[in-house]
């Protein structure tokens, strides 16, 4: 990632501008690869001030959600145990939360965006991951 670009996102939070700047997004991310979930970490650590929680799966997730607060989630599509359309439409449904839904997966395919989408997901990130989308995208739905 362009280390301009790192220091231009860390600069707007500190300054204030928009509502929500600088104060810490709590962010729950949900996908089975560790190198991903690391990439989203360091990401949004470097141009956001947040506290994130990892989870595998979108069984773990769904019952991080039942326990705890969070402003956004960002969920892969494929993943064991429960997937991330399950976890979206329980979200939706059976927990009838109205946190920000950010699918990312390498699945581009109109079914599977078209189906998050209709579920109750917010938005939709294609992997390779944009660090700039993906920040704006969060900033976006939290602010």
């Amino acid at each position: 990632m362009n280390p301009e670009f790192m220091k231009l996102h860390a600069k707007k939070e500190t300054n204030g501008n928009g509502a929500g700047a600088g104060a810490r997004k709590k962010i729950l991310i949900a996908d089975d690869s560790r190198t991903v979930r690391q990439l989203l970490r360091m990401t949004l650590e470097r141009c956001l001030p947040c506290a994130i929680t990892e989870v595998e799966d979108g069984q773990e997730a769904l019952e991080r959600l039942q326990v705890q607060t969070f402003d956004i989630l960002i969920t892969d599509i494929n993943m064991p145990r429960m997937n991330g359309l399950s976890l979206i439409g329980r979200i939706r449904k059976n927990l009838n939360l109205p946190i920000p839904i950010i699918i990312v997966t390498t699945l581009g395919h109109e079914e599977d965006r078209d189906t998050g989408l209709n579920l109750g997901a917010n938005t939709y990130i294609t992997k390779p991951i944009n660090g700039n989308l993906l920040v704006n995208t969060v900033n976006g739905l939290t602010n």
